[in-house]
């Protein structure tokens, strides 16, 4: 229930971002001109490539749509019950990694490519998927402009991270690292962010879970109760 909580009041905060789509759009025109200048620039045809196969298309909305919230939130669940010992950590890393990327939202604004870039499709609203009509009738209340970082890509990485921390089955581990790499082929091909908001996520992760680790490494350990300590005093 807290998680639940916690999740309606970051998609409330992330909503309440002030909007502003000319500055947005001119941010993802700056990230797409130097993403052409590196040649780094698989949207257009990852996007062409899914749209021409509508099955897959279909099958990429629905990973966009639903699995960037029920997986994580069920690894935080399964920490919680099966791994106490790794539950305190992650969740900090979880939801400051969160937090933070409110204040991109917030400060640095940018539009999903298919905004800003022609000829890019939506293939989540021409695919007609269950759950696309209501992200339509809430997209007067969302914002739009909350494409960098990419927290599809963040969220599936920590999932990976906690496998590599906690999971001691083989195939589970190497089955969650292939998640966030699956999940970035899914939001550039669906045209919903570039490859720089996923490298942006990411280094969102990394940073935040170096941040979380030196904390816990450097500061001191001090006992809870110390009744030897307590009757000298």
């Amino acid at each position: 229930m807290v998680v639940l909580v916690g999740y309606q009041v970051y998609e409330w905060t992330r909503g309440a971002a002030p909007s502003h789509p000319g500055q947005a759009d001119h941010n993802a025109l700056t990230i797409w001109h130097a993403q052409q200048w590196l040649h780094t620039d698989p949207e257009p045809w990852m996007n062409h490539t899914l749209h021409s196969m509508p099955p897959l298309a279909t099958l990429a909305g629905y990973y966009y749509l639903s699995l960037n919230i029920f997986i994580p939130l069920g690894v935080l669940v399964w920490l919680y019950r099966k791994r106490p010992d790794h539950y305190g950590p992650m969740r900090w890393i979880l939801g400051l990694m969160t937090m933070a990327s409110l204040f991109c939202f917030w400060l640095v604004p940018v539009s999903p490519p298919r905004f800003v870039v022609p000829g890019l499709i939506d293939t989540v609203a021409t695919a007609h998927l269950i759950g696309s009509a209501y992200q339509n009738q809430i997209a007067p209340h969302a914002n739009l402009y909350a494409a960098m970082p990419s927290l599809h890509v963040a969220w599936a990485g920590w999932c990976a991270l906690v496998a590599l921390r906690a999971f001691r089955r083989i195939w589970v581990r190497v089955l969650f690292c292939a998640y966030p790499v699956v999940t970035t082929l899914d939001i550039l091909a669906t045209a919903n962010h570039f490859l720089a908001d996923a490298v942006a996520g990411a280094t969102l992760l990394g940073l935040t879970y170096g941040s979380v680790t030196l904390v816990r490494t450097v500061r001191p350990s001090v006992p809870a109760h110390d009744p030897v300590s307590i009757r000298k005093h």
